[in-house]
């Protein structure tokens, strides 16, 4: 099941924007990585963040890592830990994969450490070397569901 997925395997390095309510809009720098571990059905993944200045690599900005479990059923759950000290575990709402295209997006179904969160949501599409990623949230003081983050990112040879 979980090779399904092959095609996020990899270092994914490119550039980013976050963009929300409360925050002002920041432009980062963003390496992830995705790896089978053994014959397990899962992937290990590591997503870092920095801020961007003068196109280059500045303070680290985010940090978070996890895994992505595949289940009998077909579906997918994401787990993962981040520097801010939130918990989530995803569960995955659409999968499309073909011989071009993987799209695999994923809305949260726990929080911990962070009584903020309401809901958030992830997209990654890959499409041959190329990697788009977009975060959405909704947080008690922002209700309204909105993007937050969104990176195109090339892979790594």
């Amino acid at each position: 099941m979980i090779k399904r997925l092959s095609a996020l395997i990899g270092l994914w390095k490119g550039n980013g924007v976050a963009n929300f309510p409360t925050i002002e809009k920041t432009e980062y720098i963003e390496e992830l990585e995705f790896k089978f571990i053994g014959d397990d059905e899962s992937i290990m993944f590591e997503q870092k963040t920095w801020f961007k200045i003068d196109g280059n690599k500045g303070a680290p900005l985010h940090c978070e890592s996890g895994y992505i479990i595949a289940y009998p059923d077909d579906t997918f759950e994401l787990f993962n830990a981040q520097n801010s000290k939130r918990v989530e575990v995803m569960k995955s709402t659409f999968v499309q994969i073909n011989e071009s295209k993987l799209q695999l997006t994923f809305e949260s179904k726990y929080f911990g450490n962070d009584e903020r969160m309401v809901k958030t949501a992830r997209k990654f599409t890959v499409e041959e070397n190329s990697l788009h990623f977009e975060m959405k949230m909704a947080t008690q003081k922002t209700p309204e569901f909105q993007k937050h983050l969104e990176s195109v990112l090339k892979r790594s040879l």
